[in-house]
């Protein structure tokens, strides 16, 4: 049996045979809300939108839909302006203090890893307001600790390469600036990964002009809730 998903978008050309023609096809989505699927529906349907259709359709990608009728939250947006890092925080903040997530059940997803979107900035936004020695969110980046121990207050900051194969409740895609192109089949690959790693809650921290490539349908709700502390 083998994930056709991942078996037509991400196996190597030259793969054997066998890997790409399985004898049980999964192509119901089960683990994320109807949502969420919507998101990254789009980029696992049109990995490559700049070729032909004609090409497009001889790939031959087998269509995916979502396996129930759960819709779940809306996907949310917050504007990232020029501090992504400090917004994540207080988005971090918001949810385990006010919304009832443990930290365990957070990821940020960055798009790209920089010197902002790294535990090291984060916490430094999330220690400022909280007392010395108080219980709070702390970004953790290695994943196989994290998996391991699953300390109450810890959330896992990792590459989107990095957590193919895991499941989160809640999913922060982190994209800073203009590093999101639509039509770059490894950008699509890469947002693919991150939306689909979410099961509950998806919330994007991006540009305004991310947000419009991403939200073709309309769907993303701005985040209604206030992070100004």
């Amino acid at each position: 049996m083998v994930d056709i998903n991942q078996a037509s978008l991400f196996l190597p050309k030259h793969s054997p045979p066998i890997l790409k023609t399985p004898s049980v096809v999964l192509s119901k989505v089960m683990r994320s809300t109807g949502y969420i699927f919507g998101v990254f529906k789009q980029f696992y349907t049109v990995p490559m939108p700049l070729l032909p259709k004609k090409i497009l359709e001889s790939m031959n990608i087998p269509d995916i839909t979502i396996g129930h009728h759960i819709f779940g939250p809306p996907v949310y947006w917050v504007e990232a302006k020029n501090n992504i890092d400090k917004i994540v925080a207080r988005v971090i903040i918001d949810l385990c203090s006010t919304k009832g997530f443990k930290p365990n059940d957070l990821c940020v997803i960055p798009f790209l890893v920089n010197e902002k979107l790294v535990p090291e900035s984060i916490n430094k936004y999330i220690d400022e307001e909280f007392v010395e020695n108080s219980y709070r969110p702390n970004a953790v980046r290695d994943v196989e600790h994290f998996l391991k121990y699953r300390e109450i207050n810890s959330f896992l900051i990792a590459w989107a390469l990095r957590v193919k194969g895991l499941e989160f409740k809640v999913v922060i895609m982190a994209i800073d600036d203009d590093d999101f192109d639509c039509q770059d089949p490894e950008d699509r690959k890469k947002a693919y990964i991150m939306a689909s790693r979410c099961t509950s809650l998806l919330i994007v921290v991006s540009t305004a002009a991310v947000r419009r490539d991403i939200d073709l349908s309309g769907h993303f709700k701005n985040y209604p809730f206030c992070i100004d502390l």
